[in-house]
């Protein structure tokens, strides 16, 4: 999970892709998605927020673009999926 949010995921170095075996994938998916939906996600200066905005507009709406394109060729949400309480159209969080 670290090497994908690192910043936010918005680094070069972000993973973009996890391999795992077939074998414990449901249990990892449990695992990782429990581990997602415990990030705080608020702007930065508030305590404890470990996920803030994206950089822009334009890349918080590529994001969620992904994702609905994602779950139409079968892909499953498994935590999240809607944009989080307080976002606007001008600032991802800033509400």
């Amino acid at each position: 999970m670290r090497a994908k949010m690192r910043n936010g995921g918005a680094v070069c170095t972000a993973a973009n892709w996890i391999y795992v075996h077939k074998n414990i994938a449901t249990e990892f998916t449990k695992k990782f998605a429990k581990a997602m939906s415990e990030l705080k996600i608020a702007p930065g200066r508030e305590s404890g927020a470990l996920l803030g905005a994206s950089v822009s507009i334009e890349e918080r709406n590529k994001i969620a673009e992904l994702v609905e394109l994602s779950v139409k060729g079968g892909a499953v949400v498994e935590t999240g999926g809607v944009m989080p309480e307080g976002v606007s159209a001008s600032c991802a969080l800033c509400g």
